[in-house]
């Protein structure tokens, strides 16, 4: 039998899950193999309702650590890639959509998410990869994010986008609306920022289903964040 520090060990290192309270508190109930403790991770032996329990519970706390699990993620996926105005490391702007989604919930998921955002579109990483990583919930918001380029070209990028963010649920549009927000306050194109401005216009001339105060306030910003740098006073 293992004990519970080697299983709490054997859980770090192979689900890359943190010690937690929670963890080192259950676990100290549970005398298993680590045959067993394979076994169920692998789906060929159904665990006891105990062991079901405690696994959940893992899952549960480790998900406050997907914020920082996602930051690393993304950090070394835009290796290499710049911002096409500044030159700066492109993970500096998945940073900066992260902070403000951060200063807008303490939800790891959507923080996760906005770390990951352009990991799909961007840096060809699967749907089946970020959800094997960060959990579907993560996944779907990213791929709710994702652009369809050639859907775009044949609709033109303003009322492809009008329609995208229309029909995104609440937690995919919070981290589309911050990333518009980070690249409306650093494009250097005036072209770029009056189409983030008719997307807008759109949107708040027929507010989508989802769209909610939180929405609202950053949409404000991004009006502000354009009178601010394109407009003459």
């Amino acid at each position: 039998m293992t004990t519970p520090e080697q299983f709490i060990d054997w859980v770090k290192q192979t689900l890359n899950i943190r010690k937690t309270p929670a963890v080192e508190k259950a676990v100290g109930v549970l005398g298993v193999t680590r045959l067993t403790i394979f076994r169920w991770l692998n789906g060929t032996m159904p665990p006891s309702k105990t062991a079901s329990l405690l696994m959940e519970r893992i899952i549960r706390d480790n998900t406050d650590w997907l914020p920082e699990r996602a930051a690393a993620f993304a950090r070394q996926a835009h290796e290499g890639q710049t911002r096409k105005f500044t030159g700066a490391p492109y993970y500096t702007h998945v940073e900066r959509v992260a902070a403000l989604v951060r200063e807008r919930t303490d939800r790891p998921e959507l923080i996760a998410a906005a770390y990951l955002h352009d990991t799909m579109e961007d840096c060809g990483v699967t749907y089946e990869t970020l959800a094997q990583h960060f959990g579907h919930a993560v996944a779907n918001i990213v791929h709710a994010l994702t652009n369809d380029d050639a859907r775009k070209k044949q609709q033109g990028k303003v009322r492809y986008m009008i329609d995208k963010l229309t029909a995104m649920n609440p937690d995919a549009l919070l981290v589309k609306l911050c990333d518009i927000l980070n690249n409306i306050s650093e494009t250097q194109s005036a072209n770029q920022a009056r189409n983030y401005i008719l997307i807008m216009d759109g949107l708040l001339s027929n507010p989508p289903p989802a769209w909610n105060k939180t929405h609202a306030d950053i949409a404000a910003q991004i009006l502000a964040a354009y009178r601010k740098n394109w407009t003459q006073e």
